[in-house]
């Protein structure tokens, strides 16, 4: 079979295409794609293409040969694999710039031409060969070559495309083109309006030598046609002169870009991405990445392409893991893993630029047991060195173009930092970050906060700036000023060191200081007893899954690159020249304001699987849903084990941290749905029972505090037995030496056990329980069991009566003797006193004795005569 293949998402041009190499080729049948744009698809079942032709769904036998229209990639025709093992491809008619250098180093036949639409290529073939055209080829021609020139207002426009019109014009006999209306969009849809508006207000900006262009992003749960039509009216919308759109719609990731002018050909953004196009028009979908991820990859394109040059030293990492040259390899070694490094910088003895070791080799020498030598001999010393004023793109060239892993940074002959492809991937858009219109909350800041509060965060922004250092308020702080949700859980972040500055503020406001070197960061706690945290900004690197994090100075947006969700990577400055900006560089302010919950990274629950669980946590918290994608990832991080990972201990700090949700049911109940029990604690489920329970728990300790009987009750050890409820008991106590539990906890859970074995039946042996049986039933129990378990049996009224008369009334009364009163009377050692003592106890709580002296009164009875 001899075929004719397009590309997917078809539009006119390409199936313009498609028909005239129908007509130029009969013997080769035209094979559509199926998914082609909405228009086209309206065309295709209302009118005559004029040839014969399949869907692609529709082949039934192996495929020959093939001539491919509007593209050069078999990969790209939508035609089922299997019927291409054994086709060739005899000629190819593109128009597409990246085909010229194809068809240069390729040995297939074809023909390319810069033309604006794909159609005029093969028009002058037609005309060549004097191949007759009817009304339905001439119609779908100029529809074709309408849409591809952007109706005739694209930058790739070429003189040979006006002439094809003109031509195909004189060849209608029925002039009206009115239809072209009916087919070509012109007037956006509601969802497409909808978009266009998000993609305006997420518009980041940027001057470049060329003109002014504009980096757009948006995403939907749904997917939306003819976004390359918002993307056109953008460019007149946004008065720029390139436009760069960033969509993700449903599960898959779209960049496009369009450009009005011919010094900015877009191409150059979309092609390291695997896209192509022309000067004017480019596109690519991006597989197998999360919206934020590509964020990052087409900023760093755009920077690379268009961004103004910058020095060194304003980018640079200045904090940098080295190595003497006089360190041994396994010395060496165990620095790189301790920080995760897989490359190191080696000075001499006197400070000097030695050169670089990587990990690959130090391992080898390693196993080959050179552990023992010294590092200088396998020192690579071909590595670039570059000054703090060099320019940026001199590293862009040696990372990006020579190849180089690291540019290393000097000053005055000494290492002073690093550039790595990482960083050059998280540099700034226009310097500060990606944001359009700076949103100052410093009047939210004053209303959450007030008087000593906000003083002394305004204090930590001075002190700060005294230092030259920048200082933020981050994380949920902001969130929850943002949400106007009361919060006075503050945590900074400074640019610069955060120990120095905590010690400052100490010292300005009245406090001390309790410093934690190994992660850079303090806690001023202030003379009132109110505690602050104050860290410096860092990255974070993890040796394995679950474990925890090794840390490095960087600046802020490393720092807030390094957190969990979006919602939780924003910041607040703190400088008096930006005080109460807002820095949200991963879109965090628009997913609060949708409810959403998204990662920063596609293996953000594989590094610390602990995020699931606080995932969860926030999404019930704040009746937030998680991303479609984040979702997806959640779930591939159970089915990966990722929470096998996670020690004991560190579960158990989680679940600590739910319990003190206002309602932690919701957040176990969510768990559930997720089937995530299985992982977490084998052997239990969170069922509805479980949930009134929890409910019930929360009541009766709001109950018991009302009675201010000044006993501490953890409430936390409540939810955990109501949770380890209905487990075997092996596996229970396997949960219990895991976790790292309390003996007075599992004293707590044995008290529960041995009642409901035991005692509960006593409830109901007798209509009636004398005051003195209810001592008996209950005397033995921790007021924590008692708790639990009136929230375990709150549907049993007896039970509810008993437990409450107990804690009210039985457990208050004292004893009116004790055993000096008993000696006292006469009575001799070894006699059962403590029987004695608890018989006139139960008869006082009982009212046959009232006061001391009716209790020793009746002693006498015991009194030998």
């Amino acid at each position: 079979m001899k075929i004719i293949a397009g590309h997917t998402n078809m539009d006119f041009d390409c199936l313009a295409s498609l028909v005239a190499a129908g007509l130029l080729y009969p013997d080769h049948i035209p094979v559509l794609p199926d998914n082609a744009e909405r228009g086209v698809r309206d065309y295709i079942s209302n009118e005559d293409l004029g040839v014969k032709f399949l869907f692609s769904s529709q082949l039934d036998a192996p495929c020959k040969e093939m001539i491919l229209v509007d593209n050069n990639d078999i990969n790209r025709t939508g035609i089922n694999g299997d019927y291409l093992k054994d086709c060739s491809v005899t000629l190819i008619y593109d128009h597409h710039p990246e085909t010229e250098e194809f068809l240069r180093n390729s040995e297939i036949k074809g023909v390319y031409k810069p033309y604006g639409a794909n159609i005029t290529l093969l028009m002058e073939e037609i005309k060549k060969n004097d191949i007759p055209l009817n009304e339905a080829h001439v119609r779908l021609f100029l529809l074709g070559l309408y849409e591809d020139t952007g109706f005739f207002s694209y930058v790739s426009l070429q003189e040979a495309d006006v002439r094809n019109f003109y031509d195909l014009f004189q060849r209608l006999s029925n002039k009206d083109m009115s239809y072209i209306s009916r087919y070509l969009v012109t007037d956006l849809t509601a969802e497409q309006l909808s978009v266009m508006d998000d993609l305006a207000k997420q518009s980041l900006y940027m001057d470049t030598p060329r003109g002014k262009i504009a980096f757009c992003t948006a995403e939907r749960e749904e997917y939306i046609s003819n976004i390359s039509f918002v993307a056109q009216r953008l460019l007149v919308i946004l008065s720029v002169e390139a436009v760069f759109v960033l969509t993700r719609l449903g599960k898959s990731v779209y960049f496009m870009a369009r450009s009005r002018n011919k010094e900015i050909d877009v191409r150059k953004c979309v092609a390291p991405l695997g896209g192509g196009g022309h000067p004017s028009a480019a596109y690519v979908a991006l597989k197998e990445t999360s919206f934020i991820d590509a964020r990052e990859r087409v900023f760093d394109i755009i920077l690379r392409c268009y961004q103004k040059t910058r020095a060194l030293k304003e980018i640079m990492n200045a904090h940098v893991v080295t190595a003497s040259e006089e360190e041994s390899i396994a010395e060496v070694r165990e620095k790189m893993l301790a920080y995760n490094h897989s490359k190191i910088p080696v000075l001499s003895c006197s400070g000097k630029i030695e050169g670089l070791v990587t990990q690959k080799e130090i391992n080898r020498l390693y196993q080959h047991g050179f552990g023992h030598l010294p590092v200088r001999d396998y020192t690579d010393r071909e590595i670039p060195v570059l000054t703090e004023e060099d320019d940026l793109s001199q590293a862009r060239k040696e990372i990006l173009e020579n190849r180089k892993s690291i540019v290393l940074v000097s000053s005055q002959g000494a290492l002073s930092g690093i550039i790595t492809k990482n960083d050059l991937l998280l540099l700034d858009f226009l310097g500060e970050g990606p944001q359009k219109n700076i949103i100052n909350l410093s009047s939210e800041i004053r209303y959450g906060l007030k008087g000593k509060y906000f003083s002394r965060v305004r204090s930590a922004g001075e002190m700060a700036d005294k230092r030259g250092y920048r200082a933020y308020v981050v994380g949920g702080f902001v969130r929850d000023l943002l949400l106007k949700r009361p919060t006075f859980d503050i945590d900074l972040v400074v640019e610069g060191s955060g120990i120095d500055v905590a010690r400052d503020l100490a010292e300005c406001e009245g406090g001390k200081v309790i410093a934690h070197k190994k992660f850079q960061t303090a806690t001023v706690i202030f003379d009132d007893g109110f505690k602050m945290d104050i860290a410096t900004a860092r990255s974070e690197t993890y040796e394995r899954p679950g474990a925890l994090p090794v840390v490095m100075r960087s600046p802020l947006k490393y720092d807030l690159y390094r957190r969990d969700f979006t919602i939780n990577a924003m910041a607040i400055s703190l400088s008096e020249e930006s005080f109460g900006d807002l820095y949200d560089y991963f879109g965090g302010y628009e997913d609060l304001k949708k409810g959403i919950l998204k990662v920063l990274h596609t293996i953000s629950f594989i590094e610390d699987p602990t995020r699931v669980l606080r995932g969860i946590r926030f999404a019930a918290r704040f009746d937030f849903s998680f991303g479609k994608q984040t979702l997806s990832l959640l779930k591939n991080a159970l089915e990966m084990k990722a929470l096998h990972y996670l020690s004991g201990r560190r579960i158990k700090d989680e679940l600590f941290l739910i319990f003190q949700e206002d309602y932690p049911e919701n957040v176990f109940s969510l768990m559930e749905s997720l089937e995530i029990f299985p992982e977490l604690m084998e052997g239990t489920h969170f069922t509805q029972e479980k949930v009134k329970v929890f409910r019930e728990i929360r009541h009766i300790h709001h109950w018991f505090r009302l009675l201010y009987l000044k006993k501490k009750v953890r409430e936390r050890f409540l939810y955990l037995m109501a949770l380890f409820s209905g487990m075997e008991p092996r596996l229970k106590k396997s949960c219990i030496e895991r976790f790292e539990l309390t003996k007075k906890f599992q004293q707590l859970s044995d008290q529960v056990e041995e009642f409901i074995q035991e005692q509960y039946k006593t409830v109901h042996a007798k209509k009636f329980l004398k005051k003195s049986q209810i001592y008996d039933l209950f005397r033995r129990l921790d007021v924590e069991a008692l708790l639990y378990l009136m929230a375990a049996y709150s549907h049993n009224e007896r039970f509810q009566q008993y437990a409450s008369l107990f804690i009210i009334e039985i457990s208050r009364k004292k004893q009116l003797i004790n055993g000096n009163d008993i000696q006292k009377a006469g009575l001799k050692r070894g006699e059962d006193l403590r029987k004695i003592i608890d018989t006139i106890h139960r008869m006082h709580i009982d009212g046959e004795i009232k006061t001391r002296e009716e209790a020793l009164a009746c002693l006498k009875k015991w009194v030998p005569s």
